[in-house]
């Protein structure tokens, strides 16, 4: 949605987080701080604007927020969504060991060189 591979989940958790059904989940977490981060709006702003806004306007809003972004900034902030989710489940994953966290992080911060600090971020 909108370029961004993480919104539409992202409006999900924060409508269930307005209307205390988030349950298990955390909003915002630290993947959608990111895209909190990218699109420049508070974690309690985007809430209210999920809930007074449908998925459509706000992929349009999104659209209009995101229109001077580079193709090249998209998907760094999508590969940092993904290298999360896949490090998340590394780590998460019975039988992982550290080692194979501490490999994972190294291979990512040789791609991404500003992964690091997210990287800290996210966990």
């Amino acid at each position: 949605m909108a370029g961004l591979v993480h919104l539409a989940r992202m409006i999900d958790k924060a409508q269930a987080f307005k209307q205390n059904q988030i349950a298990d989940y955390v909003y915002p977490c630290p993947l959608d701080k990111i895209i909190l981060n990218f699109l420049r709006i508070d974690s309690d702003v985007f809430a209210i604007k999920t809930m007074e806004c449908g998925d459509d306007e706000i992929r349009v809003w999104a659209e209009e927020t995101l229109k001077d972004k580079k193709p090249e900034e998209f998907e760094f902030i999508n590969d940092q969504i993904l290298t999360g989710l896949i490090l998340q489940e590394q780590i998460s994953t019975p039988g992982s060991t550290f080692w194979t966290w501490k490999k994972a992080a190294y291979h990512q911060n040789n791609l991404f060189p500003h992964f690091s600090l997210v990287y800290f971020c996210l966990f």
